[in-house]
């Protein structure tokens, strides 16, 4: 298998798990972060949808962020290749709840920074974090083992990471205050040497998504 090639934004927004995943796991690919400019034009027609996160491998291209996410996460060993169903499922139903919560925020940033309409970030913290924060307290607290399923990272935790992060940018650390899980296993997660270097390395993004 060649080296896969990552197609994104230079942002983290929608396309960032992948790449906390991947850096956790040591994989080796391609970072390929695109321009506003270059995309339409060079990039958007090769991918399956018309859009990214997009992945090509052996010259063939792939989308949709959570495969891609997958994809990263059974090579890193950061999510099951095999087994009951009912185990993976333990990992799925919180992942996608997680993902469901990063789209909002970043839905919510996007309509402030690109178009100009606040009144979806002012109800942000109101109508999505302190509706939907509190769930993830309580999963942390029902495991019990410092993460969200088992006693180990997986991709899960990481994307809560991404999320928390977010969080932290928009909100301040502060709101975390207030949900000590969570704030203890963002700290946690934070402190895997693969994850602080790459997010000592981490390029600046071309917006704050």
């Amino acid at each position: 298998m060649s080296k896969p090639v990552y197609y994104y934004f230079n942002l983290r927004a929608r396309g960032e798990l992948s790449r906390l995943v991947a850096a956790v796991g040591k994989i080796d690919y391609e970072d390929k972060r695109l321009s506003f400019s270059e995309w339409p034009g060079q990039y958007k027609s090769k991918t399956p949808y018309g859009q990214v996160p997009a992945l090509e491998v052996d010259g063939h291209w792939y989308a949709q962020k959570l495969a891609i996410t997958l994809f990263f996460a059974r090579k890193a060993g950061l999510y099951p290749t095999s087994g009951n169903p009912l185990e993976i499922l333990k990992y799925d139903h919180v992942l996608n709840f997680t993902e469901e919560i990063l789209e909002q925020i970043v839905q919510a940033v996007v309509d402030k920074t690109l178009y100009s309409k606040p009144e979806k970030f002012d109800k942000l913290k109101q109508d999505v974090l302190d509706a939907k924060i509190p769930i993830l307290e309580k999963l942390l607290t029902q495991n019990g083992k410092g993460y969200f399923v088992e006693d180990k990272l997986s991709v899960v935790d990481l994307s809560a990471f991404n999320i928390t992060e977010h969080i932290v940018d928009t909100q301040g650390k502060s709101y975390l205050d207030s949900y000590p899980q969570l704030k203890a296993h963002f700290d946690r997660v934070g402190e895997n040497e693969n994850l602080k270097k790459y997010l000592a390395n981490r390029p600046a993004g071309d917006a704050n998504l």
